[in-house]
């Protein structure tokens, strides 16, 4: 892999990091999404990585994009660098809050419910809008 291509995947590691959990991508998250990216992503259709060129290019919601693209069914390159970014980032401590809930309480959980619900409404809503207006494949 060229110095390029790994400058060009720690800037989309680090624009789909913020996505997902704000803040910046630790350095050594940043060079393992780029190596798990060789091994894991391979040869993806042209149209899909375009799409999510165009979306680190724009800094489009990703998470709503991937959303939509998920509810319908389709297995497409932004969720696998999505879940990729995310198998990175599991294990390491600071984001374990992030993962696991330690706190116990039912309302908590049901208000956490709703909330989610009306959130993955509104990413959808978003993530159709656009798909539609920036060509997304």
């Amino acid at each position: 892999m060229s110095a390029r291509e790994r400058s060009a995947l720690a800037a989309e590691a680090a624009f789909l990091h913020g996505a997902l959990f704000g803040g910046e991508i630790p350095p050594e998250v940043a060079e393992r999404y780029a190596r798990a990216h060789e091994a894991v992503v391979g040869d993806a259709p042209a149209a899909q990585e375009r799409s999510v060129q165009r979306i680190v290019r724009r800094r489009l919601d990703a998470e709503a994009v991937e959303c939509v693209f998920r509810a319908q069914g389709r297995r497409h390159l932004l969720t696998t660098k999505l879940q990729v970014l995310c198998f990175l980032v599991e294990v390491r401590a600071a984001y374990y809050p992030r993962f696991v809930n330690e706190r116990p309480g039912r309302v908590r959980a049901a208000a956490g419910l709703v909330g989610a619900a009306l959130r993955t409404a509104w990413k959808r809503a978003r993530g159709r809008y656009l798909i539609w207006r920036h060509d997304l494949a």
